[in-house]
C-alpha cells in the first residue's frame, strides 16, 4: 500500500471531543504498540494534515461496544508515518443501529435453533423458551474453522482459518445461489468440505456433454462447485463428481477468511448473505483470536 504524503501534528485534547465515543466518530483510535496510550488520529478531508489527539477512554459499560481488531493491511502506514516498530491496534466503535440489528439475527437464530431442537426431541415445551433465551445471551453466531486444500483457491487458502457464520435450518431463504458453505463430505460423512453454492431446488442443470438429459433440482437439493477452475471434476470434489447435495448438510455459511496474518478479508458471498452477515461480521469479528487459532 502506498503510503499517503501527509503531515502529522499533536495537540492537547480539545473539549469538544474528550470522549470515545465522540473522537471516533470524526477519526480512528489507535493504540501504540509500545505503552499502550490510546490517541485519535483526526484526518482533515479538505487538507494533507493528520492531527494525533491524545484522550481517555471512558470508564464503564460503553467499553462492551468496542470492539479490538488487529488492521495490519490498514493501517500499516499509519504505523509507519507514525514511528512505531510493530503493528498497533485499532479499535472501532460498533454502532447502535449495528448492535439492534445483531441482536435480531441472534434472536432470530435462537429460535430457529431452540425450534429445531424441539422438533426432534431434545427438549420439550417448557424448556424451549429457556433454550431461546440462554443461546441469545450466551452464545454466538459464528465458530472457527481450519480448512485444507486447493479447491477453493484463491478466495481460500490451504492451511487457512475460516469464521464461519451458523445457519441451524439452510433454506432458500437462509443461504443463497453465490454463498461459500460449509457442509458435510458426501463421501466422508465425518468431515467437512467448503464449496460455492451454484444452484438449488428449482434449477434445471443442463450438461455440456449432448448425451446426458437436463436435470431439475429437487427440493431441498443443491449444487456445489469449487472455486480452483484449474482443477479437474475428480480434483474438485464438487458435485460434478457426487452430484446433487442436500441442503441440510450446510452446516455454514463462510464470512471471513484468514489465509495468514497479513493476509485476511471478507469472503466474497452473494449479496443477500453479505448484507445479512454485516453486522455479525462488525460485533463477532476477531481476527487476532483467528490468528491465535491458525494451523498454519
Amino acid at each position: 500500500m502506498t503510503k499517503p504524503q501527509m503531515t502529522v501534528t499533536r495537540s492537547d485534547p480539545s473539549p469538544a471531543c474528550t470522549t470515545a465515543s465522540e473522537a471516533l466518530s470524526t477519526g480512528v483510535l489507535l493504540l501504540s504498540s509500545s505503552n499502550k496510550t490510546p490517541f485519535l488520529l483526526l484526518r482533515n478531508t479538505r487538507t494533507t494534515q493528520i492531527e494525533v489527539l491524545d484522550f481517555e477512554l471512558e470508564k464503564g459499560p460503553s467499553l462492551f461496544l468496542f470492539e479490538l481488531r488487529l488492521r495490519e493491511t490498514a493501517c500499516e502506514w499509519c504505523v509507519q508515518l507514525l514511528g512505531f516498530q510493530r503493528l498497533s491496534f485499532c479499535v472501532e466503535m460498533v454502532s447502535l443501529s449495528t448492535w439492534v440489528r445483531y441482536a435480531a439475527k441472534k434472536f432470530e437464530y435462537s429460535v430457529s435453533l431452540g425450534w429445531k431442537k424441539y422438533n426432534v426431541g431434545q427438549i420439550n415445551v417448557t424448556e424451549l423458551s429457556d433454550a431461546i433465551w440462554k443461546n441469545f445471551f450466551q452464545g454466538r453466531l459464528t465458530f472457527m474453522h481450519w480448512t485444507k486444500g486447493e479447491e477453493m483457491t484463491p478466495i481460500i487458502s490451504s492451511g487457512g482459518t475460516l469464521l464461519i457464520r451458523k445457519i441451524p435450518s439452510p433454506t432458500p431463504t437462509q443461504v443463497f445461489v453465490g454463498d461459500v458453505v460449509l457442509m458435510k463430505d458426501p463421501e466422508k460423512s465425518d468431515n467437512y468440505i467448503v464449496r460455492r453454492l451454484a444452484a438449488i431446488e428449482g434449477y434445471e442443470m443442463v450438461s455440456t456433454d449432448e448425451k446426458e438429459e437436463p436435470f431439475v433440482l429437487d427440493m431441498d437439493q443443491c449444487w456445489v462447485l469449487s472455486d480452483n477452475s484449474s482443477l479437474k471434476s475428480k480434483e474438485a470434489r464438487d458435485s460434478r463428481l457426487f452430484g446433487p447435495v442436500p441442503m441440510t448438510d450446510i452446516f455454514g455459511r463462510v464470512i471471513y477468511s484468514l489465509r495468514s496474518a497479513v493476509d485476511h478479508g471478507p469472503v466474497e458471498n452473494s449479496r443477500s448473505a453479505m448484507i445479512q452477515d454485516r453486522p455479525v461480521l462488525a460485533v463477532e469479528l476477531d481476527v487476532e483470536e483467528m490468528a491465535k487459532n491458525s494451523k498454519s
